[in-house]
């Protein structure tokens, strides 16, 4: 195998999140590699996952033309703000997740919803970062009170950060 000759170029892996992104991947892959054009379908079919991989199993047909239309029809740009609102709604922290990351990226989520010109409430981001953030109640209680009344995201991270430190500290005021 001669370096550079597309052979060995992996496709991006799919799970339904990041539609444009994976669609741009695919044509660089597309592009860039020699497969043969009858295989490239069931070949990005191989290497998806979730929700993508049920969405593209019932087709008729597994080449790349129809593949990518009908995953254009339900993970599309129409629809990613619909989608992108019901993965932030639906995230909590993972078992294997720091707290710290978890924080993160669900930042990340809410930027991603505000770059499609939906603005999200203080007091909303505060109160879906404690639920998923999989502590205890009485944890999420002295959050709540450290964060004060009008529950301010920015301090509700800061004393979500305290109590993982040291869980024995005092409620911020």
């Amino acid at each position: 195998m001669v370096a550079g000759s597309g052979e060995k170029i992996k496709p991006p892996k799919f799970d339904g999140t990041n539609f444009s992104r994976w669609k741009k991947l695919v044509n660089i892959w597309s592009n860039a590699t020699s497969t043969d054009a009858s295989k490239k379908g069931a070949i990005l079919v191989m290497n998806m996952t979730g929700k993508a991989l049920d969405t593209v199993l019932n087709l008729p047909k597994h080449d790349m033309q129809t593949i990518l239309a009908e995953l254009e029809n339900v993970f599309g740009d129409t629809n990613s703000l619909v989608r992108l609102y019901e993965e932030f709604d639906a995230y909590e922290r993972k078992d294997d997740e720091s707290l710290r990351q978890y924080i993160h990226t669900f930042e990340n989520k809410c930027n991603e919803l505000q770059g499609l010109g939906l603005q999200i409430p203080e007091i909303i981001k505060s109160v879906k970062l404690l639920k998923g953030s999989r502590k205890s109640e009485n944890d999420k209680k002295m959050v709540r009170l450290s964060s004060g009344s009008e529950l301010e995201f920015s301090k509700t991270k800061k004393a979500l950060l305290t109590l993982e430190e040291d869980p024995q500290a005092p409620p911020i005021i």
